[in-house]
């Protein structure tokens, strides 16, 4: 129990920040958000991406919206990011999978609910949104 605690502890310290969010989560976020953009302008017709990571990855990116509760993610868990469309508005909710035993639950997103607009959503975390790789690891040329 006592590692346990300590992992817990060290899953919510890797974004413990906003500039651990930032880069730790950020990019990937960023990422997924400008695929759902992209398809709000008919920019493409993929219906799904998949991304593969570990719990820490699943962790961090439930920290980082403000949605973590702590355990640590097991083996075949899934965090699903779902756009659907209403009447021209597009919308965000999250399914958080535990394990493959069970069907995903949606998550409640902070100042927003079960299901977010892409627009409200996007600034929501717009601060956790890195602008680019160079700037963020401060990389000059």
């Amino acid at each position: 129990m006592l590692m346990e605690n300590f992992g817990v502890f060290w899953l919510k310290l890797i974004t413990g920040t906003t500039k651990l969010q930032r880069l730790y989560s950020g990019f990937l976020l960023k990422d997924i958000l400008d695929r759902f953009k992209k398809k709000t302008n008919s920019k493409t017709d993929l219906l799904m991406y998949l991304y593969a990571g570990h719990d820490v990855t699943i962790a961090g990116i439930l920290n980082s919206l403000g949605v973590f509760q702590p355990h640590i993610p097991p083996y075949s868990s899934s965090l699903l990011f779902e756009l659907y469309e209403s009447n021209g508005h597009y919308y965000i909710q999250l399914l958080y999978r535990y394990s493959n035993t069970e069907n995903p639950a949606p998550i409640y997103i902070p100042h927003c609910g079960v299901k977010c607009s892409l627009s409200k959503f996007h600034d929501l975390y717009s601060g956790i949104l890195p602008s680019s790789f160079d700037k963020e690891c401060r990389l000059h040329k």
